[in-house]
């Protein structure tokens, strides 16, 4: 494999909704929990599941990332900050590259709209496994 080959990486989200009084909440499951539920046949039908395929960052994208999310100033030192909600989104509206939602028998394309419209508990958990997935531990590298 070259160092120029385009990364991508698959992230798979199961979730269900649970009843509350009037509404419905939005659990996301563990792997390992829905794996389970979906051998129980008591909830065929109720675990569902979001694919997604994201994009690995190159140096120029990466440095243009860090660069963006620099964007506030310190009032009392004038010293650039870090905006990490800035760059938590950006990472979201950058890599992510395609999913798997259809609405009304139609597949919708991945856009910043339709990022900012999933659920946060959604989105929260596509951000941290791509975080983990990119990261790799000693073990991973054989030390």
């Amino acid at each position: 494999m070259s160092l120029f080959d385009v990364n991508v990486v698959e992230i798979k989200i199961y979730y269900t909704f649970k009843e509350k009084e009037n509404y419905k909440i939005l659990i996301v499951l563990k792997d390992e929990k829905a794996k389970e539920l979906l051998e129980d046949e008591s909830q065929k039908g109720k675990i569902e599941s979001l694919t997604t395929k994201w994009s690995i960052m190159n140096w120029r994208e990466q440095n243009a990332l860090v660069e963006t999310a620099y964007n506030k100033t310190n009032s009392l030192t004038g010293e650039r900050a870090f905006d990490h909600v800035l760059y938590r989104d950006i990472i979201v509206k950058s890599c992510l590259k395609e999913w798997d939602i259809v609405v009304e028998g139609k597949n919708v394309p991945v856009t910043a709209n339709g990022i900012d419209s999933l659920p946060a508990e959604i989105i929260m958990e596509m951000y941290y496994r791509y975080e983990k997935m990119i990261d790799y531990s000693e073990d991973e590298l054989g030390k």
